[in-house]
Order: C-alpha cells, then sequence, then structure tokens
C-alpha cells in the first residue's frame, strides 16, 4: 500500500511542477485529487505545457502502468475473497458500471499476489527517477 501511495504522489509532483513552474492553467476549482484525474490532468500537461512536452512519451508509458497497479491495488483493498477451495485465492468486487452493481471475480495464485507489491515497487522506482528529471529540467529552466 506504501508504494501505490507514493506512486500517487509522483503525479501531484507532476501536477506541481506543471503548474508552478512550467505555467500550465491551474485547474478551475481545487487540484487533481482523485487518481483518473490527476492521469487526465498530467496527460493535458504532458500535450500543452511547454516544459513536460519532452517528457510525454515516457510519460504516456508510465501512466498506462500506473493505471495496471491502480487495479491492481483496487482489487488488494477492495475486493473480498471467496469461497473456492483447492482452487487458489479467488476475489471478488462489486463494480458500478451502466447504472447497476456487477459482480467482478479475479483469481489470483500466491505467486500472481506477491508480484503485485514488487511491480508496484519497481514502478515507484521508476516514476521516482522520471520525476527527478521533471525537477531538473524545472529547475534548470527557473535559473
Amino acid at each position: 500500500m506504501i508504494a501505490f501511495s507514493q506512486i500517487e504522489r509522483m503525479l501531484d509532483y507532476i501536477v506541481g511542477v506543471a503548474i508552478n513552474y512550467g505555467g500550465f492553467p491551474r485547474p478551475n476549482g481545487p487540484y487533481p485529487r482523485l487518481l483518473g484525474a490527476k492521469i487526465k490532468f498530467v496527460k493535458s500537461a504532458f500535450a500543452g505545457c511547454d516544459l513536460l512536452v519532452p517528457f510525454a512519451a515516457g510519460g504516456e508509458h508510465l501512466l498506462a502502468r500506473v493505471l495496471e497497479a491502480a487495479d491492481d491495488r483496487n482489487w488488494l483493498v477492495h475486493a473480498a475473497e471467496i469461497d473456492a477451495p483447492g482452487r487458489g485465492l479467488h476475489l471478488e468486487m462489486l463494480k458500478f458500471a451502466e447504472l447497476r452493481y456487477e459482480r467482478v471475480q479475479r483469481k489470483l495464485t500466491s505467486k500472481d499476489l506477491l508480484a503485485i507489491p514488487e511491480r508496484a515497487q519497481r514502478l515507484n522506482s521508476e516514476l521516482g527517477d522520471f520525476v527527478s528529471e521533471i525537477i531538473d529540467a524545472a529547475s534548470r529552466s527557473n535559473r
């Protein structure tokens, strides 16, 4: 869970750099708080903020991986184990879709389960390096 929160924190840094150093327009209303809103804002900043345009290609790839990590996180936090003796870990989550709830299931082996935090930590590290490059670019542009 700590790695997931740090992943989201990296997006907060990109939002801050875009607004405070890149001259990207502030959002109407509060800063984006939900993950989807942060991703949407960062994507628009990669396309329209001169400081961030050079980082767009690598950033889009990382944002896609953030969405994958968010899905893993949602399964760990919001799903419940269902009875499936001898068939590995079966999780079930209710998702709201098309004005109704839908039961969605996912089977995880112990190997799958252990891979989730490893992927999150690896992504967090890569995002940290990426954000460091953005911050370095911002500091060079403001000298």
